[in-house]
């Protein structure tokens, strides 16, 4: 979490990086495109985030 936000990752079932206020409310989600292995943790204003692909991705947010 950060500034407010909440970052997570969804499973097999739809790949996807969710942002979310906590609220309750949807800001965006971003298509990883696979499992999502890791927690995410924001540095600088991006979101890395591991994947079940051995892939390291990051989302500028």
């Amino acid at each position: 979490m950060a500034d407010g936000v909440l970052y997570v990752g969804s499973g097999e079932d739809d790949g996807n990086l969710h942002a979310v206020n906590l609220g309750g409310t949807p800001r965006w989600s971003f298509l990883i495109g696979g499992y999502i292995w890791s927690s995410p943790v924001v540095a600088d204003r991006v979101v890395y985030v591991g994947g079940a692909d051995s892939h390291l991705c990051a989302v500028a947010v």
